[in-house]
């Protein structure tokens, strides 16, 4: 409880995001950028890293606000940057039917402790199309009925 004179502290941002480390972040984009945006040269840097998110966000998620989006990179970092990657692979592979902005916004947005963190998501994705069969669960080998 706080005394007469005190005053609650807002929670500081966290500008950096919410973790992702810088070297697995850059490994993952590099690993999807070619089926997203196969024009783009692979990020060398943070920086590099979200200028890309910008312009990848233009484009799979155009309807989203754009004070929306700057709020989102501001506080999630790389993980914005992630999130965006994954919104475009979805698009592209024809898996998403609601906008990307949408997409996005279930990643980012206000539900974002209920949705799958985006390096999880993509990291997953990276594993299934090593062993394809482990993705899918069992197969029909060695199963019993």
């Amino acid at each position: 409880m706080l005394g007469r004179n005190e005053q609650a502290k807002p929670a500081a941002a966290n500008a950096a995001g919410d973790g992702v480390a810088e070297t697995v972040a850059l490994d993952l984009i590099r690993s999807f950028l070619p089926e997203v945006a196969p024009a783009e040269a692979p990020p060398d840097s943070v920086d590099d890293a979200l200028a890309l998110a910008d312009r990848l966000q233009r484009t799979y998620a155009p309807t989203l606000w754009p004070h929306v989006w700057r709020a989102w990179r501001k506080r999630w970092g790389l993980t914005a940057v992630l999130a965006v990657l994954e919104t475009g692979l979805m698009r592209r592979g024809g898996q998403i039917e609601t906008s990307g902005a949408q997409y996005l916004s279930g990643i980012l947005g206000r539900n974002r402790r209920q949705a799958p963190a985006p390096e999880a998501t993509l990291q997953a994705m990276r594993a299934s199309r090593r062993a394809p069969g482990l993705a899918l669960g069992r197969s029909g080998r060695g199963a019993r009925s």
